[in-house]
């Protein structure tokens, strides 16, 4: 059997999304009270992105079965672009693996897979934010900084 198998997450998977993704937050955040409440409405988002194809979830076993690593691609659709006829494009989130198992290539399976998705999708730009661990893989794959800004309004 393959060290750390990678599937396709279902429904039944979510509070094991939501369990890494809390993780990842607990570990670039500081702010446990809007974490928390994340991961709470997390469950219905989940299971309605799921169930409408709206995003693709994927998990890494570890030998006893449990759940190590995780990544998600949502979906978005933005006017025509020369560049994106369609306007679809995916977006990159909840990449994580669990501490005890790092290094191990999990990481960069579970970007195949999700590269491979999206491909498939007919996505032509996948975007991401990435911290500054994951960005050496992401680089590694050919991601590179885009020009574009941000605004927070709140």
């Amino acid at each position: 059997m393959e060290a750390y198998p990678i599937r396709r997450a279902t429904l039944d998977d979510i509070p094991s999304l939501i369990a890494l993704r809390q993780l990842l937050f607990e570990s670039i955040v500081d702010d446990q009270d809007n974490i928390e409440a994340m991961s709470r409405h997390s469950v219905q988002y989940f299971q309605r992105a799921i169930a409408h194809e709206d995003l693709a979830a994927w998990i890494a076993l570890d030998g006893a079965g449990a759940v190590v690593a995780s990544a998600v691609l949502s979906f978005y659709f933005l006017p025509p672009k020369p560049h994106n006829i369609e306007g679809k494009f995916g977006y990159l989130s909840s990449m994580y693996v669990v501490a005890q198992h790092r290094r191990k290539g999990i990481a960069r399976r579970l970007l195949q897979a999700v590269m491979d998705y999206a491909q498939e999708q007919g996505v032509h730009c996948v975007q991401l934010h990435a911290s500054k661990v994951g960005k050496p893989l992401y680089a590694s794959v050919g991601f590179a900084e885009l020009n574009e800004m941000g605004l927070r309004l709140e």
